[in-house]
């Protein structure tokens, strides 16, 4: 049933990630998903696949809609030749899952009781409903598209492993307040939070997700959200307007979304009057991330440190990197400042 799988020939990768698993040694393994696993990983890559091909199978009947994917399992040291993040992650133009073997390494503060694994197990129906998305052509809001993955994995839980139900409860007992609680600050600064962060928020969306599937069928909750998300929309889904419209189609998902429904909790910046740009010189300075969304009905061109020109779309919002200490100036001739705060920070343009 397996082979070496050689690195050239066999697939034709479409982002950076799946070209370096194709260049890889990996062995593969056919069946409902076809799978590539580092050699010494094979016995929970064979696992995974059956797994995941259950759960696939469900997905395609009920939605009536075909998606191939390809489960890819590597050992810690082909991991490190893929990616430096430590999480698992769907490659959608590749039609790839990829998962660590080592998952017990990701979240070493894990509660004891829990199954790291047995939870592992649950995201790969998660990470099944980020390539049905792709096929759907939604949203690509972060905690849009990160509600929409739960939905599969809370359906099909549901329907068909009450043994991973505990997922859909919200947080573990004992797990402290994280400092991001908004959908707002996943749709930002998801890529700045610590792994620990990242699972009390996507807890709390799996439990969300599972207030829409047990009201209504799977298929007409996929269907009701690829309505009121389509890919092709004129302006940037905030949080507050995907409680909007969520609580149109689940009454009471507002309330009981909670503090994902708040605002973003990042630190806010307001333009104000420019003072000098830090000196650039000696040691590479720190460098700050900043999120811009520009709230207005026309593009908005700011001036970065070096002096080349950065442009906000309307109804959109872009992230950069700035030396600390330094500013975008405004089209008014203000500032966004940096400051000293090394939290990704905030800047929402409302006035033209």
């Amino acid at each position: 049933m397996l082979v070496v799988l050689l690195a050239s020939g066999w697939l034709s990768a479409q982002t950076p990630e799946g070209e370096r698993v194709r260049e890889l040694e990996l062995r593969s393994a056919g069946g409902g998903v076809e799978l590539m696993y580092s050699p010494s990983s094979e016995g929970r890559a064979l696992r995974w696949q059956r797994s995941l091909a259950a759960g696939q199978d469900w997905f395609q009947k009920q939605l009536k809609l075909q998606v191939p994917v390809t489960l890819v399992v590597l050992n810690r040291e082909d991991w490190k030749e893929v990616t430096p993040q430590p999480l698992p992650m769907a490659l959608a133009p590749d039609r790839m899952i990829v998962f660590p073997e080592h998952v017990e390494d990701i979240w070493a503060g894990a509660p004891k009781e829990l199954d790291v694994v047995v939870a592992s197990e649950a995201g790969l129906f998660h990470h099944a409903g980020v390539l049905f998305a792709d096929s759907y052509n939604l949203d690509s809001n972060a905690f849009i598209s990160d509600l929409f993955a739960n939905i599969f994995l809370a359906g099909y839980v549901r329907a068909a492993r009450p043994d991973m139900a505990f997922l859909l409860n919200g947080p573990f007992p004992g797990m402290k307040t994280p400092r991001y609680t908004s959908g707002g600050d996943l749709m930002y600064a998801g890529a700045d939070m610590r792994p620990e962060n990242l699972f009390w928020l996507e807890l709390q969306i799996q439990r969300l997700a599972d207030f829409c599937v047990k009201r209504q069928s799977f298929a007409s909750v996929v269907e009701k959200l690829r309505t009121a998300f389509p890919a092709v929309h004129p302006r940037h889904v905030t949080i507050g307007d995907a409680m909007t419209r969520m609580e149109a189609l689940f009454p009471g998902f507002r309330a009981a979304a909670g503090p994902l429904g708040d605002p973003p909790t990042m630190t806010p910046v307001r333009a104000s009057a420019c003072k000098d740009a830090a000196k650039t010189g000696g040691a590479m300075q720190e460098q700050r991330w900043m999120v811009v969304r520009n709230d207005t009905a026309a593009p908005v061109e700011l001036m970065r440190p070096d002096g080349t020109k950065w442009q906000v779309n309307a109804y959109a919002w872009r992230r950069v990197g700035l030396p600390a200490g330094t500013a975008l100036r405004m089209p008014d001739g203000s500032c966004l400042a940096t400051g000293e705060n090394r939290e990704p920070m905030l800047a929402i343009l409302d006035k033209q």
